[in-house]
């Protein structure tokens, strides 16, 4: 499923739908933070804060994921994934726009 800058499988899609629904947010922000093993890691958290007018805003009929502005262009294209292994279930990226990610697929440089 392709939703503006993003792309989201119907895996991820269905968990950030089950998301929305049990945390009643407005908005499911996606974005990045300063940590993890490779300098930056992804953020999905369920919040209530108003965009600011430049943030990108990806609208379904089941959730509104919020980006930052400032995280707009280190994210464009990236795949999200919801997978389940031997590891446990958990989100993963794949970022065209970096240029090292680390093994857990959480964070990149």
């Amino acid at each position: 499923m392709i939703k503006n800058i993003l792309r989201i499988t119907p895996q991820a899609h269905n968990m950030l739908k089950q998301i929305q629904f049990q945390h009643n947010q407005k908005y499911i922000e996606f974005g990045i933070k300063s940590g993890g093993c490779s300098g930056f890691q992804y953020v999905l958290q369920p919040c209530n804060e108003n965009p600011h007018k430049l943030d990108e805003l990806i609208t379904t009929d089941d959730y509104i994921l919020k980006i930052n502005k400032d995280y707009i262009f280190k994210l464009i294209d990236t795949k999200i994934d919801y997978t389940t292994d031997l590891m446990g279930s958990r989100f993963t990226f794949e970022n065209p726009n970096s240029d090292f990610s680390c093994g857990c697929g959480k964070s990149f440089s």
